[in-house]
């Protein structure tokens, strides 16, 4: 019990191209002024709406060679053969007791789970059907490799299976107050563990100090 309650959380966005992960990492960031952002860096440029430093930390190819070799990104990988995306050694720190929540792919999440020592809660959104998903990205996208999102999308739903939830992003409204039910449940089960872990001399006669 004391190892799982002194651990804080990372909260892990995994899905497709175009089902919502910064739409629902926004909506949780606003509503939970208690959870931080500590987004990935990426080498690509910014689309339109993100902002540096809060969505990706962008960086050159070279900038990004070097952070790997310092240790500062701990694991990356090529997403659809374009650009690089890793993650910081923040995902594996436990010492600021701080939630936080970040985007990753099922690699990325598989990783940071076995690499780190925060207790890792994972949410997989599920995609609409392709044809509404392919107008999505073609909305908010301007890149070409339209054929290579889409067809990935079958080999990220195999692993939907090995995440603690699996929210599907059809009714925008439903899916937003569905995310805000899974994160509500793990702060209350995190802040009761951590609570009667605190208290437990108060509830065990032989450590009560008479």
């Amino acid at each position: 019990m004391d190892q799982f309650s002194s651990k804080p959380i990372i909260i892990i966005i995994s899905g497709p191209s175009g089902s919502g992960k910064k739409t629902l990492i926004d909506h949780i960031v606003s509503n939970f002024p208690e959870i931080e952002r500590v987004p990935t860096y990426t080498t690509r440029s910014p689309r339109k709406g993100e902002v540096a430093n809060i969505d990706y930390v962008y960086i050159s190819e070279d900038h990004f060679n070097e952070l790997r070799q310092s240790g500062e990104i701990f694991e990356f990988t090529k997403t659809y053969g374009d650009y690089y995306y890793g993650s910081p050694k923040r995902y594996l720190d436990t010492t600021d007791h701080q939630t936080i929540i970040t985007e990753l792919d099922y690699k990325g999440m598989f990783r940071v789970r076995s690499a780190s020592n925060r207790n890792v809660i994972s949410i997989f959104i599920a995609p609409p059907p392709l044809n509404e998903l392919e107008k999505r990205i073609k909305t908010r996208s301007t890149e070409t490799n339209l054929t290579d999102r889409l067809t990935i999308v079958s080999e990220q739903m195999q692993f939907a299976w090995s995440y603690d939830y699996v929210l599907f992003n059809i009714d925008k409204q439903q899916f937003l107050n569905e995310a805000t039910h899974v994160v509500q449940s793990e702060l209350i089960k995190m802040k009761g563990f951590n609570k009667l872990l605190t208290d437990r001399e108060s509830y065990d006669h032989t450590l009560i100090k008479r």
